[in-house]
């Protein structure tokens, strides 16, 4: 797995330089990259979710989702130079990429703003790495992941298998959208770092 991670496209030093360019344009100073990953890296990462040991987290008034710690083979991908160094070109502020959690979301669930009191005391939670593994999510099923400020500006990062997302968290708050009767089955699966 520590191979070939990220697609070739995303190696060229020009198109680096444009990803960069465009996440400090943003706000909050965001990037989002469709098919970030090898068709195997992204293959093996799903296939290690069904290992995963979730627990179910629930409190009416903050959240309802399951979460796992990721796996080891996981990790040792998210531990790879080569992403680090994807990383660093975005932000030279990023030296390690820390344990990170699959979270997964089902009808029903979600996470309301205020379960943000816990990041605020993480002095060095600066970013939100999301990597996408959702398949067959309906868009209407919401389950969005919303970056929000107190002046109403938003971020919305919408269900993408194999996408990378990449959030600056100054200044903003972050909650999951209800996940409504139009989830059906489908679950909406997701790496979450807090670096």
């Amino acid at each position: 797995m520590a191979n070939l991670i990220i697609n070739s496209i995303y190696k060229h030093k020009q198109i680096q330089e444009q990803i960069r360019r465009s996440f400090y344009e943003n706000s909050p100073p965001s990037i989002t990259l469709h098919k970030f990953l090898t068709e195997q890296a992204i293959n093996q990462i799903k296939n290690e979710t069904t290992k995963a040991s979730y627990k179910r987290q629930f409190d009416t008034l903050k959240y309802s989702y399951s979460i796992a710690k990721i796996t080891k083979n996981t990790q040792i991908l998210l531990d790879s130079q080569e992403l680090l160094h994807f990383l660093k070109i975005l932000s030279p502020s990023i030296t390690k990429i820390p344990e990170g959690y699959f979270i997964e979301l089902n009808h029903q669930d979600y996470s309301l703003l205020h379960d943000e009191k816990n990041h605020k005391e993480k002095t060095n939670h600066c970013f939100d790495l999301i990597i996408d593994l959702s398949d067959n999510w309906p868009d209407e099923a919401g389950g969005k992941i919303v970056y929000t400020k107190s002046d109403g500006e938003a971020l919305f990062v919408p269900a993408s298998t194999n996408t990378l997302t990449l959030v600056s968290r100054a200044g903003f708050g972050r909650y999951i959208e209800y996940c409504n009767h139009k989830a059906k089955k489908n679950k909406r699966k997701f790496i979450l770092v807090e670096i």
